[in-house]
């Protein structure tokens, strides 16, 4: 019998595959030794959760940037090279507070950074990466308190993020129920219009403002952590769209075992995207990923209106418990093309 390969199976049923191994293991064997430590939320969430003493939970998550896999250097033409590492730092930090931020009221404490740099990266190019990573472990109250350096072919920065949450207080992605709302905490499909421009454009090329809008979207993702503490009050399940609004969703009706119906045209865009699609922008907000904006559910409508203090938009309702998404505009189902979503591994 011929083996499977990963290119006939994808990122996500690797993820499913290794996470129903691990289960029998986490139950059996790690928590037995530490009977006063409790896994609430191991793999597959954006976080893992562990409850320890003194009502407190304790959140982990870890994302990693691979160059030519999530970057690429020849795209830092249009900003210079070490605004360009700058923005790389950034970014692996922000990306890796969103996975805290989609469990709820979390607060991040610690971070590790492991890096693996070629010979020919020059320290000025490392210093703007930690100048990056700074900007924001000090914004939040971070400490970077270890990591690790290697020799690598290729440029990759690999963060481990450390928080706490109350006990019994984290959102996870399967918790919600018919009936619910669904909900999005700011615009979808700019990082995905980023992204592409970044690969059509070369070094000599100067970005008009919408582009360069859609482009810094891509390498500076917005931050929802203060969001996430007053949405956690009303959620009933959430994640960030890190892969965007689909499969977010997807994932949301698989965990909890529910459907979903869902109207594109509530799905909020930027005038940027609009303008740069020439009115074609579902797709992108749909499909496109690294948005890191928080799709959550809620048995609250209009929750806008009670959190006043920060935007959302409601996008569809939970309807069945039959699973799948329905997408409607102006009242007719519409047909959405996922054939263009990323998936690592894919052929």
């Amino acid at each position: 019998m011929p083996k499977l390969k990963l290119y006939n199976t994808g990122e996500y049923w690797l993820i499913d595959h290794i996470r129903r191994y691990l289960k029998k293991f986490l139950n059996k064997r790690l928590i037995s030794p530490y009977n006063r430590f409790n896994v609430v939320v191991g793999p597959g969430d954006d976080s893992a959760v562990i409850d320890i003493l003194n009502n407190c939970s304790v959140v982990i998550s870890t994302d990693t940037l691979v160059e030519n896999t999530h970057f690429k250097l020849n795209w830092a033409g249009l900003f210079g090279i070490e605004k360009y590492f700058y923005f790389l730092g950034y970014k692996s930090i922000a990306i890796n507070i969103s996975d805290l931020s989609a469990m709820g009221a979390v607060k991040p404490l610690f971070c590790l950074v492991s890096l693996g740099l070629t010979p020919d990266c020059s320290i000025e190019n490392i210093d703007r990466l930690y100048d990056g990573i700074q900007s924001l472990t000090k914004k939040y109250g971070m400490n970077i308190i270890g990591g690790d350096i290697f020799k690598s072919e290729n440029i990759i920065i690999s963060v481990t993020i450390i928080g706490v949450a109350k006990q019994k207080s984290v959102v996870t992605r399967a918790g919600a129920k018919i009936g619910d709302k669904i909900y999005v905490t700011g615009n979808l499909g700019d990082s995905r219009a980023g992204l592409e421009i970044l690969q059509r454009k070369n070094d000599k090329t100067k970005l008009n403002s919408d582009e360069k809008y859609l482009v810094l979207k891509h390498l500076c993702p917005p931050i929802r952590i203060k969001e996430a503490e007053m949405i956690s009050e009303y959620a009933t399940s959430m994640m960030d769209c890190s892969d965007g609004l689909y499969l977010s969703l997807k994932t949301i009706g698989n965990e909890s075992n529910v459907g979903m119906k869902v109207n594109v045209d509530k799905i909020p865009v930027s005038k940027q995207l609009i303008n740069w699609t020439k009115n074609e922008m579902i797709n992108y907000s749909v499909i496109g990923g690294e948005d890191y904006e928080l799709v959550f559910t809620s048995g609250y409508d209009n929750l806008d209106k009670k959190l006043n203090k920060i935007k959302v938009w409601q996008i569809g309702e939970i309807v069945s418990d039959t699973g799948g998404i329905v997408f409607y505009s102006d009242k007719r189902r519409i047909r959405i093309d996922t054939k263009n979503i990323f998936e690592h591994f894919s052929v």
